[in-house]
């Protein structure tokens, strides 16, 4: 009878759940996740690292809108690509030949001739 209540004591379920329980228990080993793992030190860690400031703030610095429009100014500006223009195909530089006044004596003519052959349909 010693024996048993010995042993009893010793392996009995509750004295063996409890040990169980206290190392292994569901509150400790969340416990011990959530201080290793938990969800505010992740994302402390990851906002740390890569947090929304200091990810725009280096896109600014290297690709900003100011400094973008400012290239993108400079290269196809309206001034520039209109000087580029008028410089190539101003009216000063061509003048009228022969051969232009030509064509378009002979672009007029064709449009009264279409414009007739319309009128008689």
């Amino acid at each position: 009878m010693v024996a048993l209540q010995a042993i009893r004591t010793t392996f009995s379920q509750a004295a063996f759940l409890q040990a169980i329980s206290t190392a292994f228990s569901q509150a400790a080993f969340l416990q011990a996740i959530s201080t290793a793992f938990s969800q505010a030190a992740f994302l402390q860690a990851i906002s740390t690292a890569f947090s929304q400031a200091t990810f725009l703030q280096a896109i600014s610095a290297t690709f900003g809108y100011t400094a973008f429009l400012q290239t993108v100014r400079t290269i196809f500006g309206y001034v520039v690509a209109l000087q580029a223009i008028r410089a190539a195909f101003s009216d000063n530089r061509v003048g009228k030949s022969v051969g232009s006044q030509y064509r378009e004596s002979e672009a007029k003519q064709e449009l009264a001739f279409h414009g007739g052959v319309l009128r008689e349909l």
